[in-house]
């Protein structure tokens, strides 16, 4: 057994195996009607589920060390090159809906796709905020696209230290919670051409101090919040580009709570009943460029408030109806 630290980290490893698999062409039905309690099969919580594991250095103070007849080091054994596509799962709706999870959930996997699948979640109220349509988990450079995914708690959801996936030109409708959502310290290279619509909290929600590249060429419509909300630490290092948003109960993009956003330009946003764009609560938007704002409901379309700091506005235009104001508001 290892006698120093310096031996016990060079037993920690990661490595990945690829599984070169396709699952593809299921119809798979979700059904708890018969389930006693929420302590059943955890396999089950799943229509779909990819997943390598994480071997935690906790073994260890349990006096479980890796030798070469035993158990492997600690790390994290991923598993890639899996394509989940073409599959329809439903979840049938009853009292005991929030006992599932996600109905496809990859988890310590890396460069896998999920493309071209068919959810309808019929997620509970009390669902919890870990269930998704599609939900990634600890993984890596993966591939979210045109799935179609409804009536989920989150449609799709990045989380837990995620690196380097896509979620691309997916439709996300009537999700309790967000139709995309990025979280727990994620980083996504794209969030691209997706449409969310339908009742929804956020269209798309970056939270967690994760990090996002591009927000780019997204539909959301409705929404009982906010179309696209960047907040707790987290950052676009990249563009908010060229996003067609209306009709949303909140703001058409809100960048909250010490988030920063690069850039906000050629953005269309309409019909909002709070701001157009709000950067608030010590938060920072570089620049804004070429935003088309029209018929939003507050005065104050585009809102800046204290201690947010780095703004520069170019080329944004604000169409309003006869008679009526509209304003640029920036607080100091």
């Amino acid at each position: 057994l290892p006698n120093s630290e310096e031996e016990r980290n060079a037993l920690t490893v990661h490595k990945t195996f690829d599984a070169n698999i396709t699952v593809s062409n299921n119809k798979i039905t979700l059904n708890t009607d018969n389930v006693s309690s929420e302590s059943w099969a955890d396999s089950t919580k799943y229509g779909i589920r990819v997943y390598g594991t994480e071997i935690p250095d906790n073994n260890r103070d349990k006096g479980y060390e890796p030798t070469a007849d035993t158990l492997p080091p600690t790390g994290i054994y991923y598993i890639s090159g899996v394509t989940v596509t073409n599959n329809a799962i439903t979840t049938v709706n009853n009292e005991k809906t929030s006992y599932l999870r996600c109905a496809i959930r990859l988890n310590h996997a890396k460069n896998c796709t999920v493309t071209k699948n068919t959810v309808n979640a019929a997620a509970a109220s009390d669902a919890s905020k870990s269930s998704s349509g599609i939900n990634l988990l600890t993984t890596a450079n993966c591939t979210v696209s045109s799935n179609s995914v409804k009536n989920a708690y989150n449609g799709i959801s990045v989380s837990t230290g995620s690196t380097g996936d896509k979620v691309i030109s997916n439709t996300v409708s009537s999700c309790i919670q967000s139709g995309i959502s990025v979280s727990s310290k994620s980083t996504v290279d794209s969030i691209n051409s997706n449409t969310v619509s339908g009742t929804f909290t956020h269209g798309i929600c970056v939270s967690g101090t994760s990090k996002v590249g591009k927000i780019n060429a997204n539909k959301i419509t409705g929404g009982k919040k906010n179309g696209i909300m960047i907040t707790e630490s987290s950052q676009v290092t990249g563009t908010i580009s060229s996003n067609t948003i209306k009709s949303t109960k909140g703001s058409g993009i809100l960048v909250y709570t010490s988030a920063t956003a690069n850039s906000i330009t050629s953005n269309k946003l309409s019909k909002t009943k709070k701001y157009a764009i709000s950067v608030s609560d010590k938060s920072t938007c570089k620049s804004f460029s070429g935003n088309k704002i029209t018929s939003c409901a507050n005065k104050n379309k585009i809102y800046i408030s204290p201690n947010s700091k780095g703004i520069v506005l170019n080329k944004t235009s604000i169409k309003i109806k006869k008679k009526k104001s509209a304003t640029i508001k920036v607080s100091f």
